[in-house]
């Protein structure tokens, strides 16, 4: 007799492995298409998982912030301590070790990303291998994450650091964000996102160094005001799961909103967010078997094992996959019986390759560097943040 899987806990969160795991591999795939010169015009941009782990990251922050410290509008040093400290430990290692590969490889990496662009002569400056400085100043930013402030300094051919500086901005700004947020309603603070967005936008655009010609690239979206929307719409989503039991109204219509707002970014992230609301709250709708059912085999397909493996990948999959291109490309884009093969064909040997390098790879670091920095992180909050054991907080 076949066991079937349970539904989704509240404390387990399992279909988030999922998500995350399948916006890492889109990314791979996305970005070797782009280089293997063939792109199904269907397959999703990039970019959009990268919203999608916005998304995940709003969501994730609410439920262990909720789990830790509660539902209350009160920071204290203690939970805001613990909270800064446990996501640098989470963060910073991982990305140290890329971009100390990047500094150690870094003439290869160059040399095989100027092979590629040679190829692909319409991908603009953002790939220019120039744009990663060397310089003890600029790698200082770097480690730092402080090039984040400086828009000019965004585009990284060999990672997508650029994103974790925008990141790291969502979590020094989190637990503000998350006060004002229960203080003072989805709607109002959705709005002031997104007045802010736009208006962050309109001054970059305006500057000098970003205009159309000025020889330099367009600043992504690296300012935590242009995606803070992005971030918003995953925490009201958690937070909307968070009170479904006990305000069902009330969190049917945060989630209404949070998916206009969703739908305003991209189809993928609205249905992310209808996703995590179904599979945490809105299974409880489902009074008839086949309602409870189908919420716990989406949960299977989103939680299972290799799902769960594929997460523990995602982040240095993440960091280390343009690398892999880079090497993987400025090589076969050398080689005459690769040149001859057809476009698609050249972008699925890409593909096979970049993916059989960075997966076991980035399972090694999951495992020696990843891991024990959310350890040590764990412990050194315990020990220089400690505070009183409080019940889960649920409803």
């Amino acid at each position: 007799m076949t066991s079937k899987p349970e539904p989704p806990s509240q404390d387990h969160l399992g279909f988030l492995d999922g998500i995350r795991g399948i916006a890492a591999l889109w990314v791979v795939i996305g970005h070797c298409m782009i280089w293997g010169g063939s792109y199904w015009y269907r397959f999703p941009p990039a970019i959009i998982a990268v919203d999608v782990f916005m998304f995940v990251s709003g969501y994730l922050m609410v439920h262990q912030w909720t789990r830790r410290v509660g539902d209350g509008v009160v920071l204290t040093r203690a939970a805001v301590g613990e909270f800064w400290l446990r996501r640098i430990f989470r963060i910073v290692p991982v990305f140290w070790v890329a971009l100390a590969a990047t500094v150690l490889f870094h003439g290869p990496l160059s040399a095989g990303m100027q092979v590629l662009r040679a190829a692909k002569h319409d991908l603009g400056v953002v790939y220019d291998p120039a744009l990663f400085a060397m310089d003890p100043v600029s790698l200082f930013l770097r480690a730092t994450f402080l090039f984040g402030f400086m828009p000019k300094l965004a585009a990284s051919p060999f990672m997508g650091d650029w994103s974790l500086a925008l990141e790291m901005q969502f979590y020094a700004a989190f637990p503000f964000v998350l006060v004002g947020l229960r203080r003072l309603g989805a709607a109002r603070l959705f709005f002031a996102a997104a007045i802010m967005a736009f208006a962050t936008g309109e001054v970059l655009m305006r500057m000098p160094e970003f205009r159309a010609g000025a020889g330099t690239a367009l600043p992504l979206p690296i300012l935590l005001p242009m995606k803070l929307t992005v971030f918003l719409i995953g925490m009201v989503v958690a937070e909307a799961n968070r009170r479904f039991s006990a305000r069902p109204a009330e969190a049917s219509l945060l989630v209404v909103l949070a998916l206009m707002f969703a739908a305003m970014q991209a189809w993928q992230v609205a249905a992310v967010a209808a996703l995590a609301f179904y599979l945490v709250a809105g299974r409880d709708l489902a009074g008839d078997f086949a309602g409870r059912k189908g919420s716990a085999w989406l949960g299977w397909i989103f939680g299972n094992r290799l799902m769960a493996w594929l997460a523990d990948c995602s982040y240095a999959v993440y960091l280390l996959h343009s690398m892999a291109i880079s090497l993987w490309g400025g090589w076969l884009w050398q080689q005459d019986r690769f040149l001859a093969l057809r476009n698609p064909v050249r972008m699925v040997l890409l593909l096979v390759l970049v993916a059989a390098t960075v997966y076991p790879l980035a399972w090694i670091i999951h495992q020696v560097v990843e891991k024990p920095g959310i350890g040590i992180g764990r412990r050194l909050a315990e020990r220089w943040f400690p505070r009183p054991k409080r019940p889960d907080t649920a409803g």
